[in-house]
């Protein structure tokens, strides 16, 4: 006989005195979730259907529904806390996650900008699939586009100037047979008819049972260095060739170089004045002024000319 707001507790009671009220004059059903103190005054979670029906006395009289909700209240709080916590961890691992693609992709960046430097590339074999992946700068360096070119070992053969295909498919058998490294230097044959020289390193990779199931490497663009290397070679022959005496000293005055001529006109053959200091062929008549002046023009990368007294192996003067 008791009102039903006694277990309401007192935020809600006039809320749902209201709504009861409304029902009474509108005659509609009214359904909803609520909180309820139980008689030791434990808060429940129910879940309340009211509906208008007809008593026996022909008067209309209302009827609730009820539905103890608490045990699936505190399966949704603690379900929404565990999303919760799962959102929060998903986020923490997308922002580490973000930072380490960041970094990733400046190492690409940067690695990428080092290959193109230094015109060299990397490259990585699967032997079983015989498939090729390169990177950019091989691309660059073979003069294809990736979108053009099958990488496959046969097409990378096909590259190779054909004066070398034996040396380098040679190379590439033996590396596998024996499972060691292996380094070449060779040409390859640009589709504009280029000719390239490259620096090929690689190595291969086993599997648990000892069979070769991968190889990976570089190669590096050495045209330009043997060109340099060449001219290089051609200015030393005709240095040494040359019937001017000519000897290179380190900045101490120690000799590293003499060619044929200077042997001929000294009569000290390069094994016996290589590392002796030059002043071996001062012949004392010359000022000593004059081989200061010498030292500093020289140091500040001047030309000097003048005249200097020397002395042969036998003791003779020369100019």
């Amino acid at each position: 006989g008791k009102h039903f707001t006694i277990v309401v507790p007192e935020a809600y009671k006039k809320q749902l005195s209201d709504l009861h009220d409304q029902f009474i004059i509108e005659k509609t059903e009214i359904r909803g979730e609520w909180e309820v103190l139980n008689k030791q005054g434990k808060t429940l979670h129910i879940l309340a259907d009211a509906a208008l029906i007809t008593g026996n006395d022909g008067r209309p009289k209302k009827v609730t529904f009820v539905i103890n909700i608490s045990d699936r209240k505190k399966a949704e709080a603690s379900l929404a806390e565990l999303n919760a916590s799962l959102e929060k961890r998903i986020w923490e691992k997308t922002s580490e996650m973000y930072v380490i693609n960041t970094d990733l992709k400046r190492n690409r960046d940067h690695l990428t900008e080092a290959q193109a430097i230094g015109q060299m590339g990397s490259w990585e074999w699967d032997i079983k699939k015989d498939r090729l992946e390169w990177s950019d700068e091989v691309y660059t360096l073979f003069g294809v586009e990736p979108e053009n070119f099958d990488s496959t070992i046969g097409n990378f053969m096909a590259t190779v100037h054909p004066d070398d295909r034996e040396l380098v498919k040679h190379t590439i058998e033996k590396s596998i047979a024996e499972l060691s490294p292996y380094s070449v230097e060779h040409r390859i044959l640009l589709s504009n008819g280029q000719v390239k020289i490259v620096f090929e390193k690689g190595k291969v990779e086993a599997d648990s049972r000892g069979k070769p199931i991968r190889m990976f490497g570089i190669v590096q663009d050495i045209t330009d260095k043997k060109q340099i290397e060449s001219e290089m070679k051609m200015l030393s022959n005709a240095i040494d060739e040359s019937i001017n005496s000519i000897f290179i000293t380190d900045l101490s005055g120690a000799i590293i170089y003499v060619n044929q001529a200077f042997e001929s006109l000294t009569g000290y053959l390069k094994e016996d004045i290589i590392n002796q200091h030059s002043r071996i062929l001062s012949s004392g008549n010359t000022p000593a002024e004059t081989y200061r002046e010498l030292w500093e023009i020289i140091t500040e990368g001047i030309t000097w000319r003048g005249e200097l007294q020397n002395r042969n192996k036998q003791g003779d003067i020369f100019w």
